[in-house]
């Protein structure tokens, strides 16, 4: 299993996700968060309230967001809800030109997965005393965000 981490954050990219959702006894270990079905479902609220957005939606000419972005986001997402190791993103923003983007933000991170079509994601992890990262994924998006030991 591939992993990408940053050495002070305590995060970290596991993938691709096991199939079937299996558990994966040489991967990240994390309780599970509190309210962690709370949260999870608050995303895919935003990313569902994502699809009624129309062309223009911030009055500055944004493009809607593509369904097709749309629906890879929530498919993603509930993928990754079902590994108690997940780490849920917090929060859905639309991009400006059709792109998903899913926000992580800890105590020293910032990670950001911009779905920019439904077979590719562009990443950025900001990382406190360190250099900020980027990266392009292609292909199906079985990356999961976990906690890392």
């Amino acid at each position: 299993m591939a992993s990408t981490q940053s050495s002070h954050a305590r995060i970290g990219l596991v993938g691709p996700l096991l199939q079937a959702g299996a558990a994966d006894k040489n991967g990240p270990k994390a309780a599970a968060m509190p309210n962690a079905n709370e949260l999870w479902d608050q995303i895919i609220d935003g990313l569902l309230r994502m699809r009624a957005l129309a062309n223009d939606w911030d009055g500055q000419g944004a493009s809607a967001p593509s369904p097709a972005n749309v629906d890879r986001a929530i498919a993603w997402v509930r993928e990754m809800h079902r590994y108690p190791q997940a780490v849920p993103p917090s929060r859905p923003v639309p991009g400006v030109t059709g792109e998903v983007v899913l926000e992580w933000q800890g105590e020293s991170y910032y990670l950001l997965a911009e779905i920019v079509r439904p077979d590719q994601v562009e990443w950025m992890l900001a990382v406190d005393g360190e250099p900020t990262k980027h990266w392009i994924t292609e292909g199906a998006m079985d990356w999961l965000v976990a906690t890392v030991s």
